[in-house]
């Protein structure tokens, strides 16, 4: 299967308001959106999200053509699901190494 990189990062933390604020206030940052307890900010190319949750780092986007299909190879190569939301949600993975990230199903992203 393919994979790409995305344009998101996610950082999850115990009072998303916070960040927010400081990269709203303080990095200028402006805010584009909000869905739930995740908002969305625009920083250049890039989307910074906070969402609320237990600290892991870091999640960067990694786009798929399918996403249960990219699941399944990753488990079987030695990721394990963090957080799954069913298609269309988040499907955070940790690989062999640490690092968490999440699945987005984007199969125009790999038409030619």
């Amino acid at each position: 299967m393919l994979y790409k990189f995305g344009r998101c990062v996610c950082l999850q933390l115990p009072d998303p308001n916070q960040a927010v604020e400081f990269y709203k206030n303080v990095m200028g940052l402006e805010v584009v959106g909000q869905e739930g307890k995740a908002i969305e900010l625009q920083a250049g190319h890039l989307r910074l999200f906070f969402d609320q949750g237990a600290s892991m780092g870091p999640i960067l986007e990694v786009l798929v053509p399918n996403v249960e299909k990219a699941k399944e190879e990753l488990l079987q190569a030695g990721c394990e699901v963090v957080r799954w939301e069913g298609k269309g949600g988040c499907c955070y993975m940790r690989d062999p190494f640490g690092f968490v990230f999440n699945l987005y199903e984007e199969p125009e992203a790999f038409q030619d």
